[in-house]
């Protein structure tokens, strides 16, 4: 029993010691954004051209590639 314990006291004092910390850092590396996840076109006509554009945003501290698209 102390056992159990005293490893839960060792967890969370070092929960408490190390978590404000680790919050405090930005991760690095790039961080995409994307307001608009889904476009749904509704009905369209056979044939008919549809046009939508996402904005996409690089909220971190390096370049954002981005390699691959493909609709859903």
């Amino acid at each position: 029993m102390k056992r159990t314990l005293y490893g839960a006291f060792l967890l969370i004092t070092c929960l408490f010691l190390c978590l404000p910390e680790g919050l405090a850092q930005e991760a690095a590396g790039p961080r995409i954004e994307i307001e608009e996840r889904v476009f749904t076109a509704k009905k369209v006509k056979q044939g008919e051209l549809i046009e939508h554009t996402f904005t996409v945003k690089n909220k971190g501290k390096e370049v954002l590639e981005i390699r691959k698209v493909s609709p859903g």
